[in-house]
């Protein structure tokens, strides 16, 4: 039972949304992701870094939704 309402909630939100970060604060998004000079993304910071520990590195855009910002 419960894979089929997950299997509803992504293809209700769809497959983006279902890999969006999620960040209580503004601050707390500001540490995910930073650019180089060159206007590249730094991949030794924030979720760059930690993938890349862990030998997944993020090769695709991901969404960032902050809680703050819904009120």
């Amino acid at each position: 039972m419960d894979v089929y309402i997950y299997r509803m909630l992504a293809v209700y939100l769809g497959k983006d949304d279902m890999l969006s970060v999620v960040c209580k604060t503004q601050e707390a998004a500001n540490y995910i992701e930073k650019y180089n000079t060159d206007g590249g993304v730094d991949v030794g910071f924030g979720i760059h870094r930690e993938a890349a520990a862990l030998g997944i590195p993020i090769k695709r855009r991901f969404t960032i939704i902050c809680l703050d910002d819904i009120e």
